[in-house]
């Protein structure tokens, strides 16, 4: 999530709901590679 996109989000929808979103994508991406390791 580069700073444009943060920007715009925020701008929208709120610090918060930002915050929320950035936090669940990383989240999402922490279990993706959880699930890569363990396949390999």
């Amino acid at each position: 999530m580069g700073p444009t996109i943060g920007g715009f989000m925020v701008e929208k929808v709120g610090f918060a709901w930002t915050t929320t979103v950035i936090g669940a994508v990383h989240i999402m991406f922490v279990i993706l590679l959880i699930e890569l390791i363990k396949f390999f």
